[in-house]
């Protein structure tokens, strides 16, 4: 629980940190990597395409799409995490409450 609200605490820092909506999803995407080591960016969600939005650079291949919101998705590849891990990151995403 206390590394849960670590995670949090330091996802809503960077989300507002008063940058643009790209590069704060970035930095998040950047952090997430470098503590858990799980690639993820967000998407756009248009209809049923998924477009880049913002994140880690280079290609990727995702192991999995999660929609966040009706217009937010992430795109994941999360290599070796521990699964208490993955549902920390994911709720601490899902409750920033990102709008684009």
């Amino acid at each position: 629980m206390e590394k849960e609200i670590c995670t949090y605490n330091r996802l809503k820092e960077i989300y507002h940190n008063g940058k643009d909506v790209k590069e704060r999803l970035k930095e998040i995407a950047e952090f997430i990597d470098h503590r858990y080591g799980v690639k993820i960016y967000f998407c756009k969600l248009l209809g049923r395409r998924w477009s880049y939005y913002a994140g880690i650079d280079g290609v990727m291949v995702p192991e999995e799409n999660i929609k966040i919101t009706d217009d937010l998705g992430i795109c994941v590849e999360k290599g070796d995490i521990d699964p208490q891990d993955w549902i920390d990151i994911l709720d601490a995403i899902v409750r920033l409450r990102i709008n684009l």
